[in-house]
């Protein structure tokens, strides 16, 4: 119950870094992304264990996700690999294999 009480915290405590960077680019795929990916943050349900909260949550990421990933582009700097991170994910199996 405490995942879903921290993650929008989490969450937005991504937007600040994206926001500055995104600020000095000129990458308006990013630019676009982020916007996205505030309008659907702002829209969480106050009930966080919500089904619909999850889904959002899970699409303010995804959004920010794709804003970093033009950024990398941006700056011609290798794009994100989940797989990589496997080592943090305490689930038994990851789902972008």
């Amino acid at each position: 119950m405490r995942d879903f009480h921290q993650a929008p915290g989490q969450i937005g405590g991504l937007f600040g870094p994206l926001i500055r960077g995104v600020g000095r680019s000129r990458a308006a795929e990013a630019r676009k992304a982020l916007g996205k990916a505030q309008e659907v943050f702002d829209r969480l349900d106050p009930d966080l264990t919500a089904a619909r909260s999850t889904f959002r949550q899970d699409g303010a990421l995804a959004y920010a996700h794709r804003a970093l990933g033009a950024l990398l582009r941006q700056y011609r700097m290798p794009i994100h690999d989940a797989a990589a991170f496997e080592r943090f994910y305490d689930v038994a199996s990851v789902p972008f294999r």
